[in-house]
């Protein structure tokens, strides 16, 4: 009896291990012929833009082909990956994983996104993640950085992270990170135009020094608003300078 039992549990989980297989393979089929698709999860760019690029670019015979439209996906400079599913019959989904964006940069005469990986991606019409912070003092020459500018790179990377491990609202009010010296980081923040000058190795304490600090905008108002600059670089101390007072504590 329990052998029989044994059996009718076994070729029941056989059974419904190969209806989920037929079923996997049934919505993740992309040799199927492709009616509508609908593209998701992006955020630098709309669904719909990236349907619009689709249209342009493929047949009319490729466009029923689920694999042509993936392939076609996967050579974007914005996607990392690309994932297909089929919730109806002829009706495609796309879920979409876009590369990282931490920044924008200024080379070659063009303006690019930068990745968190250091890749520059040329700047597509259409796209929407334009409030990014600009990482100036790098040099590209044909895409390719110099060591300087590769630990440059790195660094200003470093010190977005530092910000967004504080706070990443507050993170985001960075506007731009320059290099005045070779190897002093200043960063602006929105609404100020004075650099605020830090190190990258202390870069998390200081923003949560530069975060009391401009939340008390009221009471250091005027010293912000006339500020040559502000550095931030010595322990526990905050120095406001103009061009009339070299630094005020």
């Amino acid at each position: 009896m329990a052998s029989n039992n044994t059996r009718l549990l076994s070729a029941g989980f056989i059974l419904v291990l190969c209806i989920a297989l037929i079923v996997y393979a049934n919505v993740h089929d992309t040799s199927k012929v492709v009616k509508e698709f609908i593209v998701e999860n992006t955020k630098l760019m709309a669904g719909d833009t990236y349907r619009a690029l689709v249209t342009k670019a493929l047949t009319d015979i490729q466009l029923q082909k689920a694999d042509e439209i993936r392939t076609f996906f996967l050579h974007q400079p914005y996607v990392q990956k690309c994932e297909v599913s089929f919730t109806a019959p002829g009706k495609m989904t796309l879920q979409i994983q876009e590369k990282e964006v931490a920044g924008r940069v200024f080379a070659n005469g063009k303006n690019y996104l930068l990745t968190s990986v250091g890749e520059l991606l040329e700047l597509l019409d259409g796209t929407l993640a334009l409030d990014l912070p600009v990482l100036g003092g790098i040099s590209y020459k044909d895409k390719v950085l110099s060591q300087e500018d590769r630990d440059r790179l790195t660094a200003s990377l470093s010190i977005l992270s530092a910000f967004a491990r504080v706070d990443q609202t507050f993170a985001k009010e960075i506007s731009e990170i320059v290099w005045l010296k070779p190897e002093q980081p200043a960063v602006f923040m929105r609404n100020y135009s004075s650099p605020f000058l830090i190190t990258v190795n202390s870069a998390a304490k200081q923003a949560v020094y530069l975060q009391a600090l401009i939340s008390e905008k009221q009471a250091y108002q005027n010293l912000l608003a006339n500020a040559a600059y502000v550095d931030m670089r010595y322990d526990k101390h905050i120095f406001i300078g103009n061009e009339n007072n070299p630094g005020k504590e």
